[in-house]
């Protein structure tokens, strides 16, 4: 019986050391492969807040390891890790520094590091708060033995308050912590666990640190201003700029009651263009237009102009051939009678197309471009860094950041008039200039929100304002204009010419103010209309109708004042002239010995 009862105890003996054995192996194959065996961190916290760290780590590798992470904190720059190349990464937040060896790290390795940590400083109701992570998001293994000096420019007066991941609020149990004037030293009295956390608040007096240039300081003011203009913007569209939606009508010719000149008040309530009214003049036969050999455009007057045409088209065409029947387009007389012309004719058209109680679209844009600047004041907040003269800085940036709001929005509204696009590449360069800063200050969402509203703010106002009933259907007539120019098939254009030889010399015109111009030149092919009777030019270039497309711009140029370099002559060629109607005169003109008189150069 006891030899029984002692073989039963040898057998559980035997299996308890066989478990203890297993559970000894277990546990050194579940060993950490290193330990920090010393962490020390100084830091030397500035009168702004900010924080100049240094940290050594005494790493004891009991394995091969081939990466290991450095955990520094939010936000950390000017990073320098003496002796070894580093992977900078980004965990929970936080910087931190992967630092890898291909053989692995193995025995007793140092590492040293420097960095600076942004402002931890916060106003309170009480003063500033500063608040310090030492590590923030922990390190990888347990640490042995830590020390943490931080020096402040303040004294410190009130007794910092500590918290862990682990132990939380009562981590200052197992701290040796010691304050001495503006220095605070604290010791871990055991070894801390693995991806253990550290953060210190200290409570100083109001003032203690300037924080007046610290980056971000109205990053939320903006935001909350950006929001406020983009909900005034929707407003005010929805209730005094919203109308429905206009659609072309189709539409294959313009009549004789409104010039050319007169669409872009039409379509998009914008000045008249003095070279489409003047281009409608010659189609009805009040005018010929010559390009002199010296590139000068030349209006002749053809017969007067009675009651037949409005008034401020009669006051106009007396007023430039008030001292004879030659006008040169650059003149200083023909210049200011354009101005007061298109004034006159776009006041007319607004009355007539526009609702009176309509907003205006310069006040929707102009709420768009206050938001932009409010994103781009929040945008520089956040990028420029802490110093004296940075505001100064920050005003001039956030006023040329503004200006890409207004290419953004001037983009949108002149790609689709008169078939500009000067305005396009530099709209694209801005939107790409946005993103890029909205990259890099982290507002990305922001910048896309304000990249919309401009877009808004152009589109909902290329047409103007409220229209009337008149004036919406003046709009789609336009339109479908536009689109039959833009889409017309050769044969369906040879039929109209075919109908009314001057047709593409009468709607020329339309579809330049239309922006329709290249697709409808390029449309005619080959076909040949008759020689035009109105615009003509000296040196007797025009054969195609792509020569006489060129004419026209350069006539436009001229006579809208606007910068025009002509090209180069080409060399004289044997070619059998063209044929030209001759002129019908109002009176005879006196003889003169040059090719063509003008009565500005008496």
């Amino acid at each position: 019986m006891n030899d029984f009862y002692d073989g039963e105890v040898i057998a559980v003996r035997r299996i308890l050391i066989l478990f203890f054995c297993l559970f000894a192996l277990t546990g050194a194959a579940w060993a950490a492969d290193a330990e920090i065996t010393a962490l020390n961190t100084d830091v030397t916290v500035g009168e702004d807040g900010t924080a100049q760290v240094t940290m050594t780590a005494e790493v004891e590798f009991s394995a091969a390891v081939q990466e290991l992470q450095i955990p520094l904190g939010t936000g950390a720059k000017d990073i320098v890790l003496s002796g070894w190349a580093y992977k900078k990464t980004t965990v929970d937040g936080a910087t931190c520094l992967t630092v890898s060896n291909p053989a692995g790290f193995s025995g007793k390795q140092s590492f040293s590091c420097t960095y600076t940590l942004p402002s931890g400083v916060t106003e309170t109701s009480s003063g500033q708060r500063f608040r310090l992570y030492a590590p923030q998001t922990g390190w990888e293994y347990a640490v042995g033995s830590m020390t943490l000096r931080v020096a402040f420019p303040a004294a410190v007066t009130t007794a910092p308050e500590w918290t862990s991941g682990y132990y939380e609020d009562i981590i200052d149990n197992y701290l040796k912590i010691d304050v001495t004037e503006n220095t605070v030293t604290a010791q871990s009295i055991e070894a801390l666990k693995d991806h253990e956390t550290l953060q210190m608040d200290v409570q100083f007096p109001a003032g203690t640190f300037r924080v007046g240039n610290l980056p971000g300081k109205t990053a939320k003011l903006d935001t909350l201003l950006f929001f406020v203009l983009l909900l005034a913007a929707l407003a005010y569209w929805f209730f005094l700029l919203r109308y429905s939606l206009i659609l072309p009508r189709q539409q294959q010719t313009a009549g004789t009651d409104s010039t050319a000149g007169e669409v872009p008040c039409q379509l998009y309530g914008a000045p008249a263009d003095p070279a489409g009214v003047v281009a409608h003049w010659g189609n009805l036969g009040y005018v010929r237009i010559v390009r002199s050999r010296r590139g000068r455009v030349l209006l002749y007057k053809q017969m007067e102009m009675g009651n037949e045409r409005k008034p401020v088209e009669r006051k106009f065409f007396k007023t430039i051939f008030r001292n004879g029947d030659v006008c040169d387009a650059g003149s200083l007389r023909f210049r200011a009678a354009a101005d007061q012309m298109k004034a006159s004719v776009r006041r007319s058209w607004l009355r007539r197309l526009f609702s009176p109680h309509s907003g205006s679209p310069l006040v929707l844009r102009g709420i768009g471009l206050a938001a932009g600047l409010a994103v781009s004041l929040m945008l520089f907040d956040v990028l420029l860094p802490a110093g004296g003269a940075r505001w100064v800085f920050l005003v001039l940036l956030t006023l040329v950041c503004g200006s890409l709001h207004f290419l953004v929005q001037r983009a949108i509204l002149m790609a689709l008039r008169r078939g500009r696009r000067v305005w396009l590449p530099m709209g694209l360069g801005a939107l790409v200039t946005l993103a890029l800063l909205g990259h890099f200050a982290g507002k990305g969402m922001i910048v896309f929100l304000d990249v919309l509203l401009q877009s808004f703010c152009a589109l909902t106002t290329i047409f103007g304002g409220r229209r009337t009933q008149t004036g919406q259907e003046q709009a789609r007539r336009l339109l479908g204009l536009r689109r039959f120019l833009r889409r017309a098939d050769q044969g369906t254009l040879q039929r109209l010419i075919y109908q009314d030889p001057q047709y593409f010399y009468r709607m020329l015109p339309f579809a330049d103010a239309l922006g329709a111009a290249a697709p409808f030149v390029r449309h005619l092919g080959r076909l040949a209309p008759e020689t035009c009777g109105w615009l003509h030019d000296a040196e007797d270039s025009v054969r195609t109708p792509e020569d006489f497309y060129r004419l026209y711009l350069e006539m436009a140029a001229a006579v809208r004042g606007e910068n025009y370099r002509a090209p180069k002559a080409a060399p004289p060629r044997r070619r059998p002239p063209a044929p030209r109607p001759a002129a019908v005169q109002s009176r005879p003109q006196r003889p003169h010995r040059r090719a063509e008189y003008d009565y500005d150069e008496i």
